[in-house]
């Protein structure tokens, strides 16, 4: 392994604890449409080292404009992605103890 990446799995845990993905997503507040559906998450919401990671696997992909908020996700990309399901991407969070 590269150091960044063992950088990465080293700081990969919410108050030195190694984390889950269902701890992960309830950190993070997922807003919804007018509908009362998940629509969108605030990246700045995302704790570290997974900010850093989903941000990277998000090149390329469409991401909502949501005015009054900074840089947005869909929910579906966020959820996918934290549980290792996310498209036919290889990109997956690193640090998670419980992701496929």
């Amino acid at each position: 392994m590269d150091s960044g990446l063992d950088e990465l799995i080293s700081v990969a845990t919410l108050g030195g604890v190694l984390v889950t993905a269902s701890e992960l997503l309830s950190v993070v507040s997922v807003h919804t449409n007018r509908h009362g559906q998940p629509h969108f998450i605030v990246l700045n919401d995302i704790p570290e080292p997974w900010h850093t990671q989903f941000k990277l696997a998000l090149r390329g992909s469409a991401c909502p404009q949501v005015m009054g908020f900074a840089e947005c996700a869909f929910a579906v990309d966020w959820t996918d992605w934290v549980n290792g399901e996310w498209r036919d991407r290889a990109a997956k969070p690193i640090g998670l103890d419980d992701v496929k």
